[in-house]
């Protein structure tokens, strides 16, 4: 990320946030006399552009309602700077600024008081994508462009050049949460998109460029990790945060699952419009036609595998085909309902769970991308095709041990990620579709993996295992209102922990106790946080064996039924090529972390 493109992160949480000026709002009939408040703003920002030009003007009296917030305002723009030694662009940067702040804060009031949700209006005032990619000029006593408070960053060293884009996406969601203070309005629920695909390798998000802007806009989460690396035990938590024993589904039969408390229960019960779009859990074709509780609308796989042409959906309980031509395409099919779905729900909060097939087996490209990645080199880390003498018996028969057999590999490697630029481009719509709406500023947006894959590391093409190809996930969190972007926290973030990261985002009532906890908190930086967490693997029809593990900053150690553990300094051996758990001078370590690994499973 760019040193111009690093923000402030400010993690707000709306079901508590403090209003600076009720209790002198409360005498106070802003919402009868707004006129006096924008007159106020625009002959302020007048002023100010006045003097950046190097004339002169009275300073304006701040209106009689709102001061507090008005002030607020004037820090975000940039205050009321001095004449500064700067050239043209800057200052016509600064001015619309100025002028776009006053028009959205001006277009937003009268929306919200007549009951709007949506920016309409207003989410065109602030248009600073082609008039403010411009040099930052310092001068003795302040610079232009100029930003406060949580876009601040945007314009302070090391920022040499402001990207008006960024600037305007900071800008605006800063003005809303203001005007809503100002008014002293609940503020809107927001709307949800969460984002799940199916066996993710942790690379393959770095050819997903809306994927990546997205992730520009908020947070991603570098040390994302699954619970459980198998595809049910892993949807079933992040649906509930819940670990997989407390879920009931620890294999990929699905079953027993507790339908009637999840995600989707908790948000229709507080009034929103549900919809689950792709895979739900594995075993669709013994799971029956009823739609689960939650949902308003239903459209999964009907049957598991090959799920890109010539497939089957439940599509609200009704079973419908789907073929070959390039129309049917599942990706695209799923995504143009997702499309639709954001466009009926303008007036009504929403939670949209987006789950397409990609890039799972077959990992079938869509027909316009299979092949356009063809000049990319074969994945070989340190760990490909790596020397697996010391890892457990079990794995060591199970392991691909053909090197030709990991070179044809390759080609499955590159459809994969082929397969996700449909991903990608969906994502994009739906960024774009949410903006056009004017709804992006409060629509959360997550996006994840339910667990990672092998690309030929340790010998090994699937998932179940405990190394960090299988257990890693992609995590990026967005939402503008609340959370500012740019961010990259090291600190653990698991799949049971976005569950109560939308309840705290959203103040929905979850059913149950989560197992996780709200990202939030780590991003507010809780002194507190997991510096540790548990992972496991269950009996379920596969050929790898039950495992547990403990994960710290610097090591893991893994517990097998077999007489062979595993042990790892992730520090000194990022790559898990040595395992150390039979080495003597590591007794002590070992017997820590197991007991450590027994306590957490408690």
């Amino acid at each position: 990320m760019s040193a111009s493109k690093r923000l402030l992160v400010s993690v707000v949480a709306f079901t508590s946030v403090a209003l600076l000026s009720r209790e002198a709002l409360a005498g106070c009939p802003l919402a009868a006399d707004q006129a006096s408040f924008r007159l106020a703003l625009r002959d302020t920002m007048s002023c100010a552009h006045r003097r950046l030009l190097g004339g002169a003007c009275s300073a304006v009296a701040p209106p009689a309602c709102g001061a507090e917030e008005f002030q607020r305002i004037l820090d975000l723009v940039g205050g009321m700077p001095m004449t500064p030694e700067a050239i043209g662009p800057a200052l016509h940067c600064q001015a619309a600024v100025y002028r776009g702040a006053r028009k959205f804060v001006a277009r937003r009031m009268q929306e919200r008081l007549a009951g709007r949700t949506r920016q309409k209006a207003s989410r065109v005032a602030i248009r600073l994508e082609d008039r403010c990619n411009v040099a930052i000029t310092p001068s003795a006593s302040s610079s232009l462009p100029r930003l406060g408070d949580r876009c601040e960053s945007l314009t302070l060293p090391p920022a040499d050049v402001l990207d008006g884009l960024a600037a305007q996406r900071c800008l605006r969601p800063a003005l809303e949460a203001i005007v809503s203070d100002l008014l002293d309005l609940p503020p809107v629920p927001p709307n949800v998109v969460l984002i799940v695909d199916d066996d993710q390798h942790p690379e393959g998000i770095n050819l997903m460029p809306d994927l990546l802007d997205l992730a520009d806009r908020g947070v991603s989460f570098p040390n994302a990790f699954t619970t459980t690396p198998l595809c049910a035990p892993s949807r079933a938590g992040i649906l509930t945060g819940q670990h997989a024993p407390a879920h009931g589904v620890t294999g990929n039969n699905g079953l027993p699952f507790h339908h009637d408390s999840t995600l989707a229960t908790w948000f229709q019960a507080a009034g929103y419009r549900t919809a689950l779009l792709g895979k739900y859990l594995n075993n669709a074709a013994n799971m029956s036609l009823a739609v689960p509780p939650g949902w308003d609308e239903w459209r999964t796989f009907a049957k598991d595998g090959l799920n890109f042409f010539d497939y089957e959906m439940n599509e609200n309980g009704v079973i419908r085909a789907y073929g070959n031509a390039a129309s049917d395409y599942s990706t695209d099919m799923l995504a143009q309902h997702a499309l639709r779905f954001v466009g009926d729900n303008t007036n009504q909060p929403f939670f949209l769970y987006f789950a397409p097939f990609a890039p799972h087996g077959p990992s079938t490209p869509a027909p316009r991308h299979a092949g356009v990645l063809a000049w990319l080199p074969p994945w070989r880390p340190a760990n490909w095709y790596e020397d697996i003498s010391d890892k457990p018996g079990w794995f060591r028969a199970i392991a691909t041990n053909s090197l030709d057999a990991l070179t044809a590999h390759d080609s499955k490697v590159r459809e994969q990620r082929e397969s996700l630029l449909a991903v990608d481009e969906a994502i994009g719509a739906l960024a774009e579709r949410l903006e056009r709406l004017g709804m992006a500023d409060n629509t959360i947006i997550v996006f994840t993996a339910d667990h990672g894959l092998g690309w030929g590391e340790h010998r090994w093409l699937g998932k179940q295992v405990p190394y960090e190809e299988a257990i890693r996930i992609p995590l990026v969190l967005t939402y503008p209102l609340a959370i500012t972007g740019g961010a990259a926290p090291e600190g653990f973030a698991l799949n049971i922990d976005i569950a109560p990261t939308l309840i705290a985002l959203t103040g929905i009532a979850p059913g149950h106790a989560p197992d996780g906890r709200s990202l939030t908190e780590l991003l507010a930086g809780a002194a507190d946080w997991r510096t540790d967490f548990v992972a496991q693997h269950f009996a379920g029809g596969f050929a790898v064996p039950p495992w547990d593990m403990v994960r710290t900053e610097q090591h893991k150690f893994v517990r097998h039924p077999s007489a062979i553990e595993e042990l790892y300094d992730l520090a000194a051996d990022p790559y898990e090529m040595h395992n150390g758990a039979s080495v003597p001078e590591n007794a002590a370590l070992v017997a820590a972390l197991e007991a450590r690994l027994d306590e957490l499973l408690q």
